[in-house]
Parts: structure tokens; C-alpha cells; sequence
């Protein structure tokens, strides 16, 4: 087996070893992940994905391949039969002159199951990954993400824990009664397994509620140790349950060391402009009307698309998600300038905004807004050059954060909002972007 192997000097004294022990399908490592250092006492680095389109800018088809690249994944390893054009697939995540014959393959293509399989992804980060794997299927599937957004009227089918995270709860509401009842396999998919201990709190809630199911753990990169691996097997014989795991890296990480130390600082010149606000909307008629409560106990009336697959969706929705984000992407291309732009998604909001991104002509890059506080540093080689902190307009307790937005790196920038927010904080938002040489900031609103 080949072993790849190294070392990373992350910010002060905190190093991070990497150990590849299998890639399968040779995708460069640096096509798939750079590292930061996080500000979280439980776990001080973080793995920062070029594939989800999350913290790196990206090109708004990358989210989409890395999805399917998962799909024809699980087709190999559980279905046991493969597909064509996997390997275009894999070239495209480090190579953009493969991304055309990728999408090709994308839209050309798809899968159909014999066994009734819901997927899961695990917000925030991997509700578009999820979302772009589930779209690679057709028939008897189904999408759900887990959310941290407390619904008044909702009860979660079920509540499990991140405990590394800095947003410990997850949640899970099923509009439809009986949903999880109808598939028999439940795919998992998140960006990273380290541990893999959320995702042994969702199956263990999970099968609490609905026994019986089969589970495969799908994930971009998977860190765990033959302890971890053995706490899965001891999870199965316990539940009695069916798991297998599928991963494109496989292999082990040592770190030593901390950021306490760190003298480098953050990227200072910035180059403040005026800049001009609009709000665009987007008509959506299949949208739900709940009370969201955020973390201080306030209640507000709030729009929540349907699209999104938060309360759960079918094969069958496929269809009218592109059909909207067609019409979007129809509406936004006649409000463009010429030159870069960001299309920029809002937390768990990551899939339509990245498909919509997808086509709005050239020159687009794609990427999301999030709550997990890294330290930005301007070196080489260090995966989050700035950040922008700004206060979550729907729940003003919480802080989030904008990276890698560059100094004259866009002329525009596109935020998309699964519901309105006030004209303060679009203001408040705008301004921060402002001191980037962004000129104009559109924000796309749906409900």
C-alpha cells in the first residue's frame, strides 16, 4: 500500500503530520485540503476543504464533482460496479480544463438504486457535499441535513452531538410522517472523519428511533485510528447494524504543539471603497412559514425553502431544484458587471446558491459564509488568508465569518439568503466587504 507522508507547520508551534495511506483515485492532496489553525480548544487545526466550496473560493462546479465523485465511489466499493468517466471526475478537482467534460458526465448521468437509501448531510459544512451526492441518484432516494436552527413548531426526529465542535447540538426535522421508515440504508456524508465520533451519536440516535437500517459513512477524507476503526466495530455488534465506510483519502494525523505561540499576523492592507447595496428576489412558492427561535430565546416568523432538503425531499424534487436554480441563475446573469464574482452561500444554505453560481456565466467563483473561527494568516501555504467577522443576521449571538476574500479580488459580490434580513444589517455586512475593494454587493433573497 502506498504511503504518502507530510508535515505541516501550521501557525506557531502547532505541527500537523500527515500519513496517506490510500487515495483512491490519486487525487492530489493539495487539490483536496490546505490546513489552519482553529480557534477551538478541543481540536486546534482544521482540515480547510477545496472541494466544498466553504472557506476557499472555488470554481462553482467543484462542489458538484466532488459530490459525484462520491456517488460513483459508493457505487464501486458498496455496489460493486463501476461507472464511466470516474477518472474525469477525479482530474477535474485539480485540473479546470477537465471541469466541462466533468459536467457533461454530471448531467448525462444518473444512477439509479435497487435498495431504498436516504442520504444525510451534516450541517453546516457538508449540507451541499450531501446534497451533491444524493443528486447524483434517481429513484427511491431521499436528502435530509441536519441543522442547528431551533424550530418552534418542529420536533427533531432526532438530536445527536458534535462534541469537537463549536456548535455542539445537531437537529433533524421530517416534515413528512414516516419519512425515515421508508429506506432501508442510510448514507452519512461529511467532509472529514477524524474521530468518527458524530457520526457513531447519528447512527446510535438514530437507530434508537428507526432500527434496522443499513449505514455506509461516505466522507472526502477519513483520519481515524485503528482505536476509532475499532469503535465501529463495536458499534455494529452492539446495534446489531450493518456499516461500512468509504472515504476518497484514508490515512492518519499527529499534531503537536499550538497557535499560542504564533507571531505571524494577518493580511492588513485592505483597500476600503464605497460601496452600492441591492436586493434581489426570487420568487419561490414551495416554502414553509415556522417560528425560528434563536440562541437568547427570541422568536421571529421565518420563510424556509423547501429546496433546501432540510425537512427532508425525494428523487422526484430533483427536477424542480434545477428548474428554480436555472430561473434564478436566468434572472441574476442580466444583473452582472463585467469582471470577477463571488457568489457567496449563507451557512447551511450551500447547495442551491453553488448550483445557481454554476450558471451565471464565466469569471464566477463559489464559495459560503460559517461559523467556525479560524485564525487568518498571510503566508504561503497557509489555507486562510483573511477574515471577515460579522454578526449572524438571523441570530445576532452568534458570530460568523467570511475567509479568503482578497483585496481587489472581485468587483461584485452575490449573497444568497434563504430569507430576508433588514436593511441595517445588509448595510453592516456590505461594509465589512467594502474594505476588500469590493464595489457592490447584491443580495439574492428567496423568501
Amino acid at each position: 500500500m502506498h504511503r504518502d507522508e507530510k508535515k505541516y507547520r501550521i501557525a506557531g508551534d502547532l505541527e500537523l503530520t500527515v500519513c496517506i495511506k490510500e487515495n483512491k483515485f490519486g487525487i492530489p492532496s493539495e487539490a483536496l485540503f490546505g490546513i489552519a489553525a482553529r480557534k477551538n480548544k478541543k481540536r486546534g487545526f482544521l482540515f480547510v476543504s477545496k472541494v466544498l466550496g466553504k472557506h476557499i473560493p472555488v470554481h462553482p462546479q467543484i462542489p458538484r464533482i466532488g459530490g459525484h465523485i462520491l456517488a460513483h465511489l459508493f457505487m464501486m466499493e458498496i455496489e460493486k460496479r463501476g461507472l464511466q468517466g470516474t477518472d474525469i471526475l477525479a482530474k477535474a478537482l485539480s485540473n479546470k480544463d477537465f471541469i466541462p467534460e466533468a459536467v457533461s458526465i454530471i448531467e448525462s448521468t444518473r444512477i439509479e438504486l435497487d435498495e431504498p437509501t436516504l442520504f444525510i448531510g451534516f450541517g453546516e459544512t457538508a449540507t451541499g457535499l450531501g446534497h451533491a451526492m444524493y443528486s447524483a441518484f434517481s429513484k427511491g432516494t431521499g436528502f435530509i441535513h441536519t441543522t442547528r436552527d431551533f424550530i418552534k413548531e418542529l420536533n427533531s426526529a432526532f438530536n445527536f452531538q458534535e462534541e469537537h465542535s463549536h456548535a455542539v447540538l445537531h437537529l433533524c426535522y421530517a416534515l413528512e410522517k414516516g419519512f425515515f421508515d421508508k429506506f432501508s440504508r442510510v448514507v452519512l456524508v461529511d467532509d472529514e472523519i477524524t474521530t468518527g465520533k458524530t457520526a457513531l451519536n447519528l447512527i446510535r440516535a438514530l437507530n434508537s428511533k428507526y432500527p434496522g437500517k443499513k449505514y455506509v459513512i461516505a466522507s472526502l477524507l477519513d483520519w481515524r485510528t485503528e482505536e476509532h476503526i475499532s469503535n465501529y466495530e463495536s458499534l455494529k455488534k452492539e446495534l446489531d447494524i450493518k456499516l461500512d465506510t468509504i472515504a476518497l483519502v484514508e490515512g492518519c494525523i499527529e499534531y503537536q504543539g499550538g497557535f499560542e505561540n504564533c507571531t505571524e499576523s494577518s493580511l492588513t492592507e485592505v483597500h476600503s471603497s464605497d460601496i452600492k447595496t441591492e436586493t434581489i428576489e426570487i420568487t419561490v412558492e414551495d416554502k414553509h412559514i415556522f417560528t425560528f427561535v434563536d440562541g437568547k430565546g427570541r422568536e421571529e416568523k421565518a420563510a424556509y425553502l423547501n429546496a433546501t432538503g432540510r425537512f427532508g425531499i425525494y428523487s422526484k424534487n430533483s427536477r424542480d431544484i434545477d428548474l428554480l436554480a436555472s430561473q434564478a441563475a436566468s434572472k441574476l446573469v442580466k444583473t452582472r458587471a463585467r469582471g470577477r464574482c463571488l457568489c457567496l452561500g449563507f451557512g447551511e444554505f450551500i447547495y442551491l446558491p453553488a448550483v445557481i453560481a454554476c450558471k451565471m456565466g464565466e469569471n464566477v467563483f463559489y464559495h459560503s459564509t460559517t461559523r467556525s473561527p479560524v485564525h487568518p494568516i498571510n503566508k504561503d501555504g497557509y489555507a486562510v488568508k483573511t477574515a471577515i467577522p460579522f454578526e449572524n443576521p438571523y441570530d445576532p449571538d452568534i458570530q460568523n465569518f467570511i475567509y479568503n476574500i482578497l483585496p481587489g479580488g472581485y468587483e461584485e459580490v452575490y449573497i444568497f439568503l434563504e430569507r430576508n434580513i433588514d436593511t441595517e444589517r445588509k448595510e453592516r455586512l456590505a461594509e465589512a466587504i467594502s474594505e476588500y475593494g469590493i464595489g457592490c454587493v447584491k443580495y439574492v433573497v428567496f423568501c
